[in-house]
Order: C-alpha cells, then structure tokens, then sequence
C-alpha cells in the first residue's frame, strides 16, 4: 500500500467521474479509500519513528502479552500502514484493538494475518486532519507457546503518510524482544527442597535458657520459630507491680515473606512471641531473647505466605521469673499484584465492567481495554469471574510466587492474564456510539442524494483529484503494482458497488482465532 514513486493515473483512466458516483453510497466508500491513497505519495527523507512497547518483556509460557504499536511522527501524517512479524513457533497472535487511537479509521480494509505476520491499515479522514506527535495506534495480543529463548516482533515494511503532500515518511522502525519462560515451580509454605520433592520438616525443640540479669539497653535480635505449645492468650493485667516489664510493639517491618517486630520495655527483659493465622491458637513461637530493654524479634520467613493476615502475641520475662503477656494484635503480608484482560467470545474488551477475583474477594472495574488490577494476593490458585445476564462466567489464574530477595529486601513484578469468557456483548452497531454513527451515515447518504439531483454526477466538479490513484512499478518493460498496492481493476471493482469492510467500532477485538471456552458455574 506505501509505493516508492510518484504517481501517475487517476480511477478516471477507467471510468467517468459520473459512472463513479451512480451509486450515492459509493461516495462514503471513495471518503474511506482517501487515507489509503496517503501511502501512494513521494519519496522524502526518513521522518519519525513507528515502535513497539514495551521493548522488552518476560512471559510464561501460557501465558498472554500485549504490546502498543505507536508512532512518534516527526510530521504531520494522516495514515500509517503497520506489519509486524514474529516466530510462530514461540508466539501465537490473538487479537487486535484499536480503541482510544487517534486514527480513528481503523483496519482499513480488515486485518490481514498468517502464519508468522499480521498487517492493518488506520488513517484519518477529513481535510487537514493528522497526527503530529507521538500517538497510540493499536494494541496486538500474542501469546507465549514455548518456555525458553526469545523471540523478536518486527515491524519491517511499515510506513506512515505526510498529510500534506500526500508523501510517505520512511519512518525508523523499532521491534520488541521477548524473552520466554518456563513457570517456576516452588514448594508449598512450610515445606522446603525442590518439587516435586518437598518434605515438611521436623520441629526442633528450642530450650529455655536461663536469664541473665543485666541492665543492658542495647537492641538484640532474635529469630527462628518453632510449633508453639497450647498456651491461652488472655492478655495479662498491666498493674504497678509488673509495668516495667510491659512491652511495647514500636514498629512492624513487614514484607511479602519477610516480618520483624520492634518491642521495648523500660525494664531489661526477655521476650518471645507467638504467631499463626488463628487468632485463637498461635502455633508458632520464636525463641527467648537475651535479657534487654530493646529487641527486634524475626520471624520465621518458611512460616509466612504473601498476602496473608497474622496474629501475634508478645510475652515478657524479667530477671526474677516475672512475666506478662500482651494482647494479640496483628499483621498482613505484602501480597502480589496482577492484572486482568477481560474479553468477551468475540475478542472484544470487556470495557468500563465490574470484575472480582476469589478466594479472598476482590472486585475492580475494567478500564477501556478492559484491564483490572487486583492487589493483595497470595500466590496460588485463583477465579476471575464476571456477572452478565444473572449468569456468572468465571475462569482460573494461578499467580506465581515470582517473590525475588535481595539482602532484606524484598520484590515482586506484577503478574499478568488475559481470560475469553464464552459469551458475547452487545452488538457495536446497537451501542449508543454505533446508532449515532450509523445516523451520522443516513443523514451523509440523504445529502448527498439531494445533491447529486439538483446537480447531476458533473456538480462534483474536480473531486476526481482527490479519488486515490495507483503506483506503478516498471519490471522488465511492462508495468506492473507494488505488493502493498491494490490493482486497477480491484479498486474499481469496489468502486462499482462492492463495499469496503466495515471500521470497527471503538473497543472492538478483531481474532482469528477460535476459542474454545466454556461457560463458568455461579
């Protein structure tokens, strides 16, 4: 479609202007061919930039990406013509959206796809109309089918259109890389080796060592744990005769597996706490400290899961054998964060919709492209669900324990999914966007009735400059078109009554492929 010389010839080199008009809807289809005809333009110097985002990305395989494919111009264009290439042994294409692009015109002419590529057509209509700085063109869903090495996506072949003078822009163009992987496989919570070879191991009874006195108040740190006897947590009366050995919790450093408790008390003593996930029964405990005014207790890391709430319980010693217990109080684990592609059977966003997540509930609302963010998990298996009609579609995601440790901190990259629940929306066309443009179109078609009738097919006057013209290339003597321009007698043939393919409407999600979902259980 982007040719690389001048062009000659006009559609009135094989039919009249009023030959081409007979049909008063053919002049909405000869507006739709007017961004098309951009990329038949001149040759200039390289313009701008087409690029993918993100550059980079790691994937599981199995798992589903998207990548934005924008344009940072350099010039005013009004059309750009993307093709994008990748190795269909390591990536399977899904879907493409265009929702929110300022090249409203989108897919002109449908999504052309094979086994390694994918190609589409946007531009703008309407005289001066273009794009100047960096803007949004589509975003493409692939999915990752092999769990090692990389794979490049290529944007060889794109081009973008001058508005102007009709010029084609030799824009640089950036790909992406994408780096697979397998998901890694690691041993329940409290369980240690390598799977499928994980044990539990056995306790380890910590004996109680005799206290020192000391009138230290330098801080001393503690860890471990152990399974805790059954021991009531009835928090113990603070009174005159035991408050300097009350403690206090001064701060809570906790992470996604990582947690450390700050107590002091203004008389040296000892300390240990108790732990567990029933505020009832804390079934771990860490070892006595040595006798201080200050500690900091660290819990045992092979004990906590992220996204998880913990109770606790302090219990203080003094040098005589005095001890008090605190009341039970509480912590919650940094948990992991993930995001959701909500698409309907038809590969069509889910946009502006109310989501949830289980087990621990959540519920979100999908943005335009029908993306939901949900926080605060554990890593394990979980149900997105959406409610439609009194029918809830749900399906499963199962988050990694992706938790990286690097000295006493702590990282975990967002995780994300994409679902196809097996239903489909509402039609564009009976959307309030889709009747207003379909009236938009019965009031064009009306006018332009009423204009060729009082005017005839030649009150067009000069229109036939701006139908979109071919650009031959001379091969060995004879003329012949480039591969991304149509023929003559093609156009033509459309222009005689066969119609282009409908733009999708904003949010629509064009696929090729067939999904074979089944409908979730309430």
């Amino acid at each position: 479609m982007i040719a690389n010389k001048a062009t000659k010839g006009t559609i009135g080199n094989t039919m009249t202007i009023s030959r081409a008009f007979n049909r008063v809807g053919l002049l909405l289809t000869a507006a739709l061919l007017l961004s098309v005809s951009l990329f038949a333009g001149r040759v200039q110097a390289a313009t701008g930039t087409i690029y993918l985002t993100p550059a980079t990305a790691s994937v599981l395989n199995g798992n589903n990406f998207t990548t934005d494919v924008r344009i940072n111009p350099g010039t005013g264009v009004n059309a750009v013509d993307v093709y994008i290439t990748y190795d269909a042994a390591k990536l399977s294409y899904q879907s493409i959206s265009a929702a929110g692009s300022p090249f409203t015109t989108s897919f002109i002419g449908g999504v052309t796809t094979t086994a390694n590529s994918l190609h589409f057509t946007s531009g703008i209509l309407g005289t001066g109309a273009n794009v100047s700085t960096d803007a949004y063109i589509a975003t493409v869903t692939f999915k990752a089918i092999a769990g090692s090495g990389t794979s490049s996506l290529s944007l060889t072949g794109s081009n973008a259109a001058e508005s102007v003078n009709s010029t084609a822009t030799n824009p640089a163009l950036t790909g992406a890389t994408i780096t697979l992987t397998s998901p890694v496989q690691t041993c329940p919570s409290g369980q240690t080796g390598t799977p499928p070879n994980c044990v539990t191991p056995t306790p380890t009874p910590t004996p109680t060592p005799t206290p020192t006195p000391t009138t230290t108040t330098t801080t001393k740190t503690s860890s471990g744990g152990t399974t805790a006897p059954a021991i009531p947590t009835t928090p113990t009366p603070v009174t005159a005769a035991n408050a300097d050995i009350a403690t206090t919790v001064d701060r809570q450093d906790v992470q996604f597996t990582l947690a450390n408790l700050s107590i002091s008390s203004k008389s040296p003593t000892q300390v240990y706490v108790r732990y567990g996930l029933d505020a009832e029964n804390l079934s771990v405990q860490t070892p006595w400290s040595e006798l201080a005014t200050s500690h900091i207790v660290v819990l045992d890391p092979a004990m906590l899961i992220p996204g998880q709430t913990y109770y606790y319980q302090v219990t203080s010693k003094s040098s005589n054998g005095k001890t008090l217990q605190t009341a039970v109080a509480s912590f919650t684990t940094k948990g992991l964060s993930v995001k959701v592609g909500f698409f309907d059977k038809n590969n069509k966003p889910l946009a502006n919709k109310k989501v949830s997540i289980h087990s621990t509930p959540q519920t979100a609302t999908t943005d335009k492209k029908g993306i939901a963010t949900f926080s605060n998990l554990t890593p394990g298996s979980h149900t997105v669900s959406y409610v439609a009609g009194g029918k809830t579609y749900s399906r499963p995601v199962a988050l990694q324990n992706n938790i990286t440790t690097d000295g006493t901190t702590q990282t975990a990259e967002p995780q994300s999914f994409s679902v196809v629940l097996d239903f489909a929306q509402g039609s564009g066309l009976l959307s309030p966007m889709g009747l207003g443009l379909l009236a938009a179109a019965v009031v064009a078609i009306v006018g332009v009735a009423l204009y060729l009738r009082r005017n005839g097919a030649d009150g067009f006057g000069n229109f036939g400059d701006y139908i979109p013209t071919l650009s031959p290339v001379t091969t060995g003597g004879e003329e012949s078109h480039s591969a991304k321009s149509p023929k003559n007698e093609e156009l033509t043939k459309r222009l005689e009554g066969t119609p282009m393919p409908q733009t999708s409407a904003p949010g629509t999600v064009i696929s090729s492929d067939t999904h074979n979902d089944t409908d979730g259980k309430k």
